[in-house]
């Protein structure tokens, strides 16, 4: 029986990320969507107080190195979303409630102007999804974590995919992608 259980463990492993990852110790990898949902959950955890915030800020920067993987380089998200309560952190829901419908690019721009604890940055309240991407690509390659040509591959197949299934926000060009 055990030799049967161990035949069949190769086949479990390979259907499902997951459990490859809690067999072998390795974090999954997640979608946008499933890090959004998890990085929801933690939050509430820490509302509820069922774990520190301090936990949940660095569970947080651990799922978002999982996200999306899939692609060349590493997700271009600002990791200050992870500070929870910090004005990225905000801003970065304001951003997700556009993309799900819920609110107008221009009342994105309303709310984000009535946030504290906004950076001096120029621009930081104009509704830019793309050029928010570009920024974190930019940092990315900067930074070491993604080499130039992954960073621009993911940009143009980012474009690609907002021509196909178009979100809200100004034009966006290939022309662009050149890092």
């Amino acid at each position: 029986m055990q030799r049967f259980l161990l035949g069949l463990l190769p086949l479990v492993l390979a259907g499902c990320p997951t459990t490859t990852a809690m067999m072998v110790g390795a974090p999954a990898l997640l979608s946008k969507s499933e890090f959004d949902e998890r990085r929801t959950e933690t939050k509430q955890q820490i509302e509820k107080g069922l774990i520190s915030k301090e936990a949940g800020e660095t569970n947080c920067r651990q799922m978002l190195h999982t996200v999306d993987r899939n692609h060349s380089a590493p997700p271009p998200i600002d990791p200050a979303i992870c500070e929870f309560g910090s004005f990225a952190d905000t801003r970065y829901e304001l951003t997700r409630s556009v993309e799900s419908g819920a609110l107008t690019p221009e009342l994105w721009v309303t709310k984000c102007q009535q946030l504290a604890g906004q950076p001096p940055e120029k621009d930081v309240c104009r509704y830019d999804p793309f050029a928010e991407r570009l920024a974190q690509w930019q940092r990315l390659v900067k930074e070491g974590q993604a080499n130039r040509e992954g960073a621009e591959m993911d940009c143009r197949n980012y474009v690609k995919q907002v021509r196909q299934h178009p979100i809200p926000g100004p034009e966006i060009s290939e022309d662009a992608c050149k890092l």
